[in-house]
C-alpha cells in the first residue's frame, strides 16, 4: 500500500527535527508543507517517525524509501556498502575451504565447524573493516558538506530553499522571485533532486547510522556468501557435495554482479580455483 500523503508529511517533519540547524531541516520542511495534514498517521507511522529523530535514523531510511517516501535523494550515492565485494570474497574461501576438505577425506562435522567459523570470524572481521572505511569516508564527506552549508544562509534564518539559492552565487538565481520559482519546482518534484543541485544547496551529507548500516549489510554479505556454498554440508552426501556448492558460488556471483558484463569471468575463476584445491586435497592423499 503506497504511503499516504499525510504519513509522508509527518515522516518528512521527522526528518526535518533530525536534520535541524542544516540545510536539508528546509529540505524537509518544504516538502511537509506541501503534503496535508490529515488524516493523522497510525500508531506505526509514527514509531518509524520517531526512529528517523534518532540517533541511527539513517539505519531506517531503507525502509522509508521502500514505503514510497519522495525526497530521500540527499541521503543516496553516499557509497555503496561492500555486501556484493563481502559475499563473492566469501563465497570464493568458503568454496576453496569446502573443496580441499573433501579432497583430503574429512568428517562432514569438520567441515560443518570450519565453515561456521570461518562465516562468524569472516562477518566479524569484515563488518569491522567496511565500518571504520565508511567513518573515514564520512568524516571527509561531513568536512565537505559544512564547508558548503557554512556558505549558505544559515536554516534557522533562511526563509526557505529560496534563500539558500539565493545565498548561492552560483546558482543563476539573481532574484529572491527566481529562486521561489526554482524552490517550489525542488520541492513539489522531490525525487528530481540531482546530486548537482543537493550539493549546491548544502543538502549532501553522511546520513546518521550509515557506517554501521554499510557494516552491518557487508557482514551479512559475507554470512550469505558462506552460506550459499556451505548449505550442501547439512543437506547432501559428502560424495555429491562439491556439485551444489559450486552451483552456490556461482550464484552468489550472478546475484552480486549478474547486471555487470561478462560476470562470469569471476564465477568462473571462483569455481576453477574450487577444482583445483579439490584436485589438490585428493591428490595429496594418494
Amino acid at each position: 500500500m503506497p504511503l499516504a500523503p499525510s504519513h509522508a508529511r509527518h515522516l518528512h517533519l521527522a526528518l526535518a527535527d533530525a536534520a535541524s540547524g542544516t540545510p536539508r531541516q528546509w529540505w524537509h520542511l518544504e516538502i511537509a508543507a506541501r503534503l496535508p495534514a490529515e488524516p493523522r498517521p497510525g500508531p506505526l507511522v509514527r514509531t518509524l517517525a520517531r526512529c528517523l529523530r534518532g540517533r541511527f535514523g539513517g539505519l531506517w531510511l531503507p525502509l522509508a524509501a521502500a514505503l514510497g517516501l519522495a525526497g530521500l535523494q540527499p541521503y543516496r550515492g553516499q557509497g555503496r556498502p561492500a555486501a556484493a565485494r563481502q559475499a563473492e570474497e566469501a563465497a570464493m574461501v568458503a568454496l576453496c575451504l569446502d573443496a580441499v576438505l573433501l579432497g583430503l577425506g574429512s568428517l562432514n562435522a569438520s567441515r560443518q565447524l570450519l565453515l561456521i567459523v570461518l562465516a562468524l570470524a569472516g562477518a566479524t572481521v569484515g563488518g569491522t573493516l567496511v565500518w571504520r572505511e565508511r567513518r573515514r569516508a564520512d568524516r571527509a564527506l561531513a568536512a565537505d558538506h559544512a564547508a558548503v552549508a557554512a556558505q549558505r544562509t544559515p536554516s534557522e534564518a533562511a526563509l526557505g530553499l529560496a534563500a539558500l539559492l539565493v545565498a548561492d552565487e552560483g546558482a543563476g538565481a539573481a532574484d529572491y522571485a527566481a529562486a521561489r520559482a526554482e524552490a517550489e519546482r525542488l520541492a513539489s518534484r522531490p525525487d528530481r533532486l540531482t546530486p548537482a543541485q543537493a550539493a549546491r544547496l548544502g543538502l549532501a551529507a553522511p546520513a546518521p547510522g550509515w557506517a554501521l548500516m554499510a557494516a552491518l549489510r557487508a557482514a551479512a554479505g559475507f554470512a550469505a556468501g558462506v552460506a550459499a556454498v556451505a548449505w550442501p554440508c547439512w543437506l547432501v552426501a559428502s560424495s555429491w557435495q562439491l556439485a551444489p556448492s559450486l552451483l552456490g558460488a556461482g550464484l552468489v556471483h550472478y546475484v552480486a554482479a549478474g547486471h555487470r558484463p561478462r560476470w562470469w569471468r569471476r564465477a568462473l575463476r571462483t569455481v576453477l580455483a574450487g577444482l583445483a584445491c579439490f584436485a589438490a586435497g585428493w591428490l595429496l592423499v594418494r
